[in-house]
């Protein structure tokens, strides 16, 4: 096995589960093995879910008590169709934004986001990771806190100042620096605010922070129904909704 192998400081990789599907965590190893400057995690929603015995030494399944995040203000920061304040976006914040520090760069990707190989993963991260501290889907700003461009702006007032800005988030990229913002917000409100505009927000608010959008995220969206052919055509984009995860595996076999 060739481990790919780097003098930068580590970085992570979270993938964010309800439970971890098999495939998740085949290519979660794949990527742990093959880079050795990415540590990879597994964020595990579910907390009646136990079967986190790992196949690998080298990923880690991630669970925590909610009471404990909401302790330290890392709830809210996705509750639009989740019937909890604490989510596992809040917990893999809790852990990267507070808990451990140690990480100058960490991805976070949602599972049923599809990275078709390795070097699809490295490709982005060896471009971006070290000038930019949030890599993330095509972004919209608002200048003038308009509510009606977008349906979830009315819940930014009252959290930022304008200007506000947001995108998806399936799969974004963020630096120490905003990681670090993101815990001085919670801190700050004991609460944290949509995770679709509260990095990109914190980001601009910050001079000194730099936001790329990659063209090799453009196929992050809502909703779409993907062809092998177009997975072929661009083999180094994400793409997002993939949630059959068989299919996920034998296109990362082709």
């Amino acid at each position: 096995m060739n481990t790919l192998q780097s003098s930068h400081s580590p970085s992570a990789l979270c993938f964010l589960t309800r439970q971890p599907a098999s495939e998740t965590v085949q290519f979660a190893i794949e990527l742990a093995q093959n880079i050795s400057f990415i540590d990879v995690f597994i964020i595990v929603d579910d907390n009646t879910y136990t079967n986190l015995k790992m196949p690998s030494s080298t990923v880690r399944f991630l669970q925590f008590n909610e009471t404990v995040c909401i302790k330290y203000g890392f709830q809210e920061a996705n509750v639009v169709g989740i019937d909890k304040s604490c989510s596992a976006w809040d917990k893999a914040l809790y852990y990267f934004s507070r808990q451990s520090t140690d990480h100058s760069f960490v991805w976070f990707v949602e599972d049923d986001v599809f990275i078709p190989s390795i070097q699809a993963f490295l490709s982005l991260h060896e471009l971006y990771s070290l000038s930019y501290d949030l890599i993330t889907p095509s972004i919209e700003y608002n200048l003038n806190g308009n509510f009606y461009t977008w349906p979830h702006w009315p819940g930014a007032a009252g959290k930022f100042f304008i200007p506000w800005a947001h995108s998806m988030v399936c799969a974004i990229g963020c630096s120490r620096r905003l990681l670090s913002a993101v815990n001085e917000y919670a801190q700050w409100r004991g609460y944290l605010a949509f995770i679709e505009f509260l990095f990109h927000t914190l980001a601009i608010h910050d001079n000194k922070m730099k936001v790329v959008t990659p063209f090799e995220l453009d196929t992050i969206v809502y909703r779409y129904t993907y062809s092998f052919e177009q997975i072929q055509t661009r083999p180094y984009n994400w793409w997002h909704p993939i949630k059959n995860f068989n299919q996920q595996r034998e296109w990362r076999n082709w």
